[in-house]
């Protein structure tokens, strides 16, 4: 766990922090809490913590002058000023000191956890504290939750019903809504993809937890599912308003885009798939309107008017022929859908967004592989270039020449190189273990592909993680070094790659089972028999 300190002269807003943020779930405990500098920095002697969150303006000792002391004697310690509007400038003073993070008041919960996960090596410490979890089985609730949008129909809904009741949670098969979130990576974001989306399920959890009605889950191809139950087809204000946050929210602190597809609101279980559908479709349309928005299928449909405008379902069935590598079947699909468009006689405004649809559909299946779009087609610009076209033969032609080109790529693609990329990356684990910033973004630019595609094939050839696999070679570093030297923990804990000796000595127990110092007390009493 990370600890963090609250430093505030004001008890009902600790007791607010401590209350009503989650902060275990994000890999956060609360080590201390005072309502002064002074008070801080003595408690701070016996329980350094990792991170201070501190007002500016309190008495006795103010925030500035904690963050300097306390830097001063722990120099790797992140510190997060809380200011208001009128200390603004006063805040970007601490700059100086090496105090780059401040919140203004007033402030969302939300806003607070982005600040301190975004902190650096937050993010991978609560990676490497979910390492169990990475590969754990999904719950129950996921797998109902995700059988509602893959199943074409249900014949029993009293049983899903009775499923959904066993697990504490009532569906009474009314109107339902999806919302499709789909993120876009960000460089600036130094760190797994999939851990900020998990971290990003776990924020709409609590925005929505006065809500029984709203799951959060993901679905197979890693995008954001949230399934809403209403009591009638009204759309509900509140849950907009509160997705238009999120998408200020991600966008300001992490730097994250995403698109928002709704689908619409159906009756009983066996419309949620047809909405799901519809929420990936919406999605498509961000050519058009753009991202980091809220996109309604239903309003697309009603602008299109006689406009042709492919079905949801077309989605689903062009990716189960390409995860089977069936070019043919994608052919006869996009064949008849491009001679319906041929009929409608002239490109209309539409026709763009279809084409460019399809070809994001492509895209997104390949960045899932792992691959990356300039392995198989070359030259970006060229791409972009072939993405202007408006001949609707060509496009067709177009279509056929990438799914072609993605099909033959990732067959051969796998069958050839995961054993040795995998070796590679554990060379390059076993030389670089000892980097406390060493992370899955470095294993994976050693050889020179992406972070899915190196999560991938590394589980395929060794059956563990990459996180995993760092971890056991650190502590089997660690049980060399107190087997065969003096150096205390401390001391060998940043030999291995560890800012935190507490952080070790917890890991090590968890998979070794023992204490460091247990074990060292065992190897040196069996060599003494």
């Amino acid at each position: 766990m990370i600890k963090v300190m609250i430093v505030d002269d004001r008890p009902l807003f600790i007791q607010y922090l401590k209350t009503n943020i989650e902060w275990e779930k994000y890999g956060f405990t609360i080590c201390n809490e005072a309502k002064n500098g002074l008070e801080a920095l003595e408690k701070a002697k016996s329980n350094p913590p990792d991170i201070l969150l501190t007002d500016i303006n309190m008495p006795l000792m103010d925030g500035l002058v904690l963050a300097e002391k306390l830097l001063e004697e722990y120099p790797d310690l992140d510190v997060v000023l809380i200011t208001g509007y009128s200390e603004f400038e006063y805040a970007r003073k601490a700059i100086k000191l090496g105090v780059c993070n401040y919140i203004v008041k007033p402030f969302e919960k939300e806003e607070l956890l982005l600040t301190l996960l975004k902190l650096k090596d937050n993010i991978n410490k609560v990676c490497e504290s979910e390492i169990e979890n990475e590969n754990k089985e999904k719950t129950l609730l996921e797998l109902l939750l995700q059988q509602l949008i893959y199943r074409e129909e249900f014949h029993n809904q009293l049983e899903i019903e009775n499923n959904f009741n066993r697990l504490g949670f009532s569906l009474n098969s009314k109107f339902f809504t999806t919302f499709v979130i789909e993120l876009y990576k960000k460089e600036v974001i130094n760190t797994d993809n999939h851990i900020w989306k998990n971290t990003i399920i776990n924020l709409i959890q609590q925005m929505f937890e006065s809500n029984t009605n709203i799951f959060v889950f993901s679905d197979y191809e890693g995008r954001i599912i949230i399934l809403y139950e209403k009591s009638s087809e009204k759309e509900d204000s509140l849950l907009k308003h509160d997705l238009n946050k999120l998408v200020k929210l991600l966008k300001k602190h992490l730097e994250f885009d995403l698109t928002i597809g709704v689908g619409g609101c159906y009756y009983g279980f066996n419309g949620i798939r047809k909405s799901y559908l519809e929420g990936i479709s919406a999605i498509r349309a961000n050519y058009e309107i753009g991202i980091n928005k809220i996109i309604y299928y239903d309003e697309i449909v009603l602008q299109g008017k006689d406009y042709v405008f492919y079905s949801a379902e077309t989605n689903e069935i062009i990716l189960k022929h390409l995860r089977n590598g069936s070019i043919e079947e994608i052919k006869q699909v996009l064949g008849v859908f491009y001679q319906s468009l041929k009929n409608t006689k002239g490109v209309n405004e539409f026709t763009d967004i279809i084409y460019k649809g399809f070809m994001s559909l492509l895209f997104s299946y390949i960045y899932q592989t792992g691959l990356e779009i300039n392995d198989l087609f070359g030259d970006k610009d060229y791409v972009v270039k072939k993405l202007q076209e408006k001949d609707l033969t060509n496009q067709f032609n177009l279509l056929i020449d990438f799914y072609s080109i993605t099909i033959n790529f990732t067959k051969s693609f796998q069958n050839t190189r995961s054993y040795t990329l995998a070796k590679g990356a554990m060379k390059y684990i076993e030389k670089n273990y000892n980097r406390s910033d060493l992370s899955v973004k470095d294993v994976s630019t050693s050889q020179l592909i992406n972070e899915t595609y190196m999560r991938t094939i590394f589980k395929k050839e060794t059956e563990m993680t990459v996180n995993e696999y760092i971890t056991k070679v650190r502590l089997e570093k660690t049980k060399e070094l107190l087997k065969n030297t003096e150096y205390r923990l401390s001391d060998i804990a940043e030999m291995v790659g560890y800012n935190d000796s507490s952080y070790l000595s917890k890991i090590f127990k968890k998979l070794v089972g023992m204490s460091p110092s247990r074990y060292r007390t065992t190897f040196d009493n069996s060599r003494k028999l």
